[in-house]
């Protein structure tokens, strides 16, 4: 039997979305906004925000927990947590134009962080066995996590045996 979608934990994925996050603001941000020129600037502005480790470690736990909460909430949000119809399970979308969205706002104010601390141009989804990521202008989606499907099973790879 298939768990309702409000049973089901993201922990994993929102684990390993805050991770990432949390290596790539500050002076680990890269910014990729289509004009090298511009993106270079912003790469040297960007190098003098040091995050001492545990205000980084602060906003990871932040957002880890936000990730949940907004999965959780299964679409209520507009434009941070919709219901995908492809999947048929609630996901999150988290991006930064130049300015970061609501939800990652609201956590790098609440651990003590400047809003600009983010790599432009960059989007996330986050859905049950899936975190992706589009760090930069115009570049695709790259898979970082591929967990369990919504069943619970593994996606198959090549050579498994049934």
């Amino acid at each position: 039997m298939t768990k309702m979608n409000n049973e089901v934990s993201i922990e994993k994925e929102a684990e390993v979305a805050a991770e990432w996050w949390k290596n790539n603001i500050g002076s680990g941000a890269k910014h990729d906004n289509g004009d090298l020129f511009q993106s270079l600037f912003m790469q040297m502005l960007s190098a003098n925000y040091q995050i001492p480790d545990s205000k980084k470690e602060e906003f990871k736990e932040a957002l880890k927990t936000a990730i949940i909460q907004e999965y959780e909430s299964r679409g209520r949000l507009y434009g941070r947590a919709q219901l995908s119809f492809e999947k048929n399970c609630p996901e999150v979308y988290l991006s930064v134009d130049y300015d970061p969205d609501e939800l990652l706002f609201a956590v790098a104010r609440e651990s003590g962080l400047n809003g600009r601390i983010f790599p432009v141009k960059t989007k996330m989804l986050i859905r049950q066995g899936s975190v992706k990521v589009s760090a930069g202008y115009g570049k695709d989606f790259e898979e970082i996590f591929e967990g369990s499907d919504k069943q619970g099973k593994k996606p198959s790879q090549p050579g498994d045996e049934e």
